[in-house]
């Protein structure tokens, strides 16, 4: 699934819900989620809303993978919440590699 647009915390969350309804329905256990299109950064408040709200909502999901731009300010700290909460997500900038990630074992 790809999200462009300029980044908002309530449209974010309303793509990993619908994201997770999507999975659900199709049985889908691994998704690739390519936010490199969206503008702006994330306030760290943000950062951690994201991650639990990504860990509730993807709940079933086995992996989730985030292809994200290079130049944004990145600290992990979403992956560290959501991982806590039980949800194996990681981020990416090169979507080969987290295609590869997502299809290994």
């Amino acid at each position: 699934m790809r999200a462009s647009g300029a980044y908002a915390l309530k449209e974010m969350l309303a793509v990993l819900e619908g994201m997770g309804a999507t999975a659900r329905a199709r049985g889908a256990r691994r998704i690739l989620l390519d936010v490199s299109k969206v503008s702006g950064d994330l306030p760290d408040l943000d950062r951690y809303d994201l991650g639990k709200g990504a860990a509730a909502l993807l709940a079933h999901i086995e992996r989730l993978a985030v292809v994200r731009r290079a130049d944004l300010r990145y600290t992990g700290f979403a992956f560290d919440v959501a991982q806590n909460r039980g949800l194996d997500a990681r981020g990416f900038i090169d979507p080969k590699e987290a295609e590869a990630w997502l299809a290994g074992a």
